[in-house]
């Protein structure tokens, strides 16, 4: 029920039916409120539950957000909005996240000054839409358009994202490394393309595992990696690099084992170019396979062979 101090001395100075007046703003489907000039609220079309007190005869009405927000950041934002919309008699619109229990929600708020025909200004008046299942729709947009569908590792859009943003950071320690699987098209001719793709798959859980949240993994080519590792000395690249091959030496597909090349550069993304950083890894990781991929192939055809000459003998 909408709550308010109008009474009928200020809808008849204002020439409006005051029952009319309710029944048009609580059919608003969002929540209308009216600030006075002091940031107190006193108007409000739907008195929502998760700003309410458990004091029985409590009301939103006469109190400013400092006293009604149960998050005194969002509090504050949203009163120092009021005085400055009150002093510059200029409205606001922005959106703003909530948390309730262990939920999100989004809010698009809109707020402009209320000027009477003198000149004078009356309050502010307050739209407030949930644009909570629109922000979610948008997110899970945005995170299929940066996600390989495959591997789950992030794309080469998201890719091409950070290759912009990385160089802007300051005196950030990056280490780039590139990751290539050893002979994927024998993998997919000879077992099938569901073998060459579960082993992308444990690739990347590897390497997830391996860097944490210390890192960020992307798919930018069919068999191509590129994991960018933050505030990532070399020593420590080299590690990582290091433990990555040893957990794959734990893995196998059907007793197929797993194999990758590996190349890696440390800037620090202010000082060097990026671009330059991501050759000398592709570089040392095209090296790397020079030396890992034959062996992995020749391991690869001699299963092959059994398995044909096992299938002779059944």
């Amino acid at each position: 029920m909408i709550k308010t101090i109008l009474d009928e001395k200020i809808a008849n100075k204002y020439d409006f039916d005051l029952n009319m007046l309710k029944m048009i703003i609580e059919s608003i489907p969002a929540n209308v409120f009216f600030k006075d000039p002091q940031c107190r609220y006193q108007m409000v079309s739907h008195l929502c539950s998760m700003l309410s007190c458990d004091e029985e005869g409590w009301s939103i009405i006469g109190k400013t957000d400092l006293e009604v927000q149960k998050d005194p950041e969002l509090a504050k934002l949203y009163y120092e909005d009021d005085l400055q919309i009150i002093k510059t008699r200029k409205g606001a619109h922005y959106f703003s996240e909530m948390v309730f229990g262990k939920e999100k929600y989004y809010y698009e708020i809109i707020k402009e000054p209320i000027i009477d025909g003198d000149g004078n200004l009356q309050g502010i008046v307050g739209i407030v839409n949930d644009v909570t299942e629109l922000k979610r729709l948008e997110e899970k947009a945005h995170h299929v358009s940066i996600t390989d569908k495959l591997t789950g590792a992030y794309n080469r859009n998201y890719y091409e994202q950070k290759i912009i943003e990385i160089p802007q950071k300051d005196n950030l320690i990056l280490s780039v490394i590139m990751c290539d699987t050893n002979g994927l098209k024998f993998l997919n001719d000879n077992f099938g393309h569901q073998t060459g793709d579960m082993l992308l798959k444990i690739t990347v859980s590897i390497i997830k595992n391996v860097i944490g949240d210390s890192g960020e993994v992307m798919r930018i080519g069919g068999d191509e990696f590129m994991i960018f590792c933050y505030d990532c000395p070399e020593e420590q690249c080299r590690n990582l690099i290091k433990d990555i091959r040893e957990k794959e030496q734990d893995w196998k597909y059907f007793n197929i084992p797993i194999s990758n090349a590996y190349g890696y550069a440390t800037i620090r993304a202010n000082n060097c170019d990026l671009a330059t950083a991501v050759k000398e890894a592709e570089q040392m990781m095209y090296q790397d396979k020079e030396k890992t991929k034959e062996s992995y192939l020749e391991n690869l055809k001699r299963m092959v062979d059994q398995n044909a000459q096992m299938d002779k003998s059944d």
